[in-house]
C-alpha cells in the first residue's frame, strides 16, 4: 500500500537535510586524472562530481561552495584548453588557419603525416644529391670556369617529380600576384594544401614580381610554402633576368631567415608565363651557385624539382657547367652549354604541351 503524500514529502525533506549536513564532496585525484585522460583523447570530460541531483531525473544543481566551484571550473578550463589544439581539421574551410598553423608547427614530420592529402610522398633520403646523380648517370663534364666543389654538389639535386609530394621544409610556389591560386604549379599546390592555404594567403596583401612570402604547408608534406611571383615574358622583349634572379634569391633568404634547411624550386616563369626554358635554367643555376658559394652553410639541400621532361633534360645538360663534378681546364666565363640557342624552340614546344606542371 503506497505511503500517504504527507509521509513521502516528510521523507524527502529529511533526506535533503541529511545531504546538506554532509556538505559537498571533494574531487578525488583519480577523478581528476580521468578527466584529463578523456580530454587528451578528444572526449568530453565526465560530469563534474560536484554537480548532484538528489534523485534520478531531477535537474542538476551546482552546490554553493566557492572552493567547489573553483575546482570544477579549473577542470573544465584545463579540459577545454587541452582539446582546443586538436579540435580542427586543416581540410575544412571553416577551420581557423592560425590555430591550424600553430598546431602543425609543433609537430614533426611523422606526426604531421596524418594530415597529408597526398597518398604518397617523397622523403629527402630518397632524393639523390647531384654528386651521386652525376656519377650514376655517367654524365660528360663540359668545359667550365666554375671549380669542382663536392660540398656544393651534395647540397643540390635534380628531380623530375610532382613538387607537392616532397616531405621537406619548404617548397616554392610559382604564384600569381594575388597569391590566391591559379593554374599549373600554383593551382596544384593550393589543391594539395587544402583551403586554409588560400585563407592565410588572403591576409598577406599580395606579392610583387621578384618578391616572396611564406605560409604554412597545411596538408602538404612540406612544412611551408614560399610563394614567389616571377616575371611574365611576352613576345621578343628583353628578358627580365634580374626579376627572375630575385625570385630565387628572395626565396632562399626567406627560407634561411625561418631556419628552413631544405627547399625545392619548380621552374618559375616558364611555360605559359613565357620565359624561355633554357635561358631560365641558365639564370637559375647561375644564381643558386653564386648564392651557395656565399651561404653554403645555410642549406642542407636545394632541389630543382621539374615536372616536364623538357626541363629535366635542360637541367641535366646545364648543371654540369655550373656544378662541375669533375676537374676540367678553365673555360670562358661567358661560355654556355650548346642548348642555349634552342631556347626559343623549346619554349614553343612547352607552350604546345601546356602548363602541365603539378599533381598527377
Amino acid at each position: 500500500m503506497p505511503f500517504p503524500i504527507g509521509r513521502q514529502l516528510a521523507f524527502l525533506l529529511a533526506r535533503r537535510r541529511s545531504w546538506e549536513r554532509r556538505g559537498p564532496r571533494s574531487v578525488s585525484a583519480s577523478q581528476q586524472r580521468a578527466a584529463g585522460s578523456n580530454a587528451s583523447r578528444g572526449q568530453r570530460p565526465p560530469a563534474c562530481p560536484l554537480l548532484s541531483a538528489g534523485r534520478p531525473g531531477s535537474r542538476l544543481r551546482l552546490r554553493h561552495s566557492p572552493a567547489s566551484a573553483v575546482t570544477c571550473a579549473s577542470l573544465s578550463t584545463s579540459s577545454a584548453s587541452s582539446m582546443a589544439s586538436k579540435e580542427f581539421n586543416p581540410t575544412f574551410p571553416t577551420t581557423d588557419w592560425s590555430v591550424a598553423k600553430k598546431h602543425l608547427k609543433e609537430l614533426d614530420h611523422t606526426e604531421r603525416r596524418s594530415y597529408y592529402k597526398a597518398e604518397r610522398f617523397v622523403i629527402l633520403d630518397e632524393i639523390q644529391t647531384w654528386k651521386d646523380f652525376s656519377t650514376e648517370e655517367k654524365l660528360k663534364q663540359p668545359v667550365t670556369h666554375y671549380k669542382k666543389n663536392d660540398v656544393l654538389n651534395e647540397k643540390v639535386s635534380l628531380l623530375q617529380e610532382d613538387i607537392t609530394k616532397l616531405e621537406i621544409d619548404a617548397i616554392v610556389n610559382a604564384a600569381n600576384s594575388s597569391l590566391m591560386g591559379g593554374g599549373g604549379v600554383d593551382g596544384c599546390i593550393h589543391m594539395a594544401a587544402g583551403p586554409l592555404l588560400s585563407k592565410e594567403c588572403s591576409t598577406l596583401g599580395g606579392c610583387s614580381p621578384g618578391d616572396a612570402k611564406i605560409t604554412s604547408g597545411y596538408c602538404l608534406p612540406a612544412k611551408y610554402v614560399i610563394h614567389t611571383v616571377g616575371p611574365i615574358v611576352q613576345g621578343k622583349e628583353r628578358l627580365p633576368e634580374k626579376v627572375l634572379q630575385s625570385c630565387y634569391v628572395t626565396s632562399l633568404k626567406l627560407a634561411s631567415d625561418n631556419n628552413l634547411r631544405t627547399i625545392a624550386f619548380p621552374c618559375v616563369s616558364t611555360g605559359i608565363y613565357g620565359y624561355p626554358n633554357g635561358q631560365a635554367a641558365e639564370t637559375v643555376l647561375k644564381t643558386v651557385r653564386q648564392y651557395l658559394e656565399e651561404h653554403r652553410n645555410s642549406f642542407d639541400r636545394i632541389i630543382f624539382c621539374v615536372f616536364l621532361k623538357i626541363d629535366y633534360m635542360l637541367y641535366k645538360e646545364k648543371m654540369p657547367f655550373y656544378f662541375p663534378f669533375d676537374a676540367v681546364s678553365p673555360g670562358s666565363p661567358k661560355e654556355k652549354s650548346k642548348s642555349a640557342d634552342k631556347d626559343e624552340k623549346q619554349t614553343e614546344n612547352t607552350l604546345k604541351l601546356g602548363n602541365g606542371q603539378g599533381a598527377k
